[in-house]
């Protein structure tokens, strides 16, 4: 996958914009195809679990 989606989405984490992010890529599943949908959650959960790092 693309890096800009993590860009985007690590923006909109630090925005406080990260579940609507994650709502729009699901809405979006059906246009995008599902494995891409899949793809950019996987992304998604990549960096909350860098947030939970962080925190800790």
């Amino acid at each position: 996958m693309a890096p800009e989606p993590a860009d985007v989405l690590r923006e909109a984490r630090d925005a406080g914009e990260f579940r609507a992010a994650v709502e729009a890529i699901l809405h979006l599943a059906v246009y995008v195809g599902f494995p891409a949908a899949l793809n950019a959650l996987g992304v998604a959960r990549t960096l909350t679990g860098d947030e939970h790092r962080e925190r800790a």
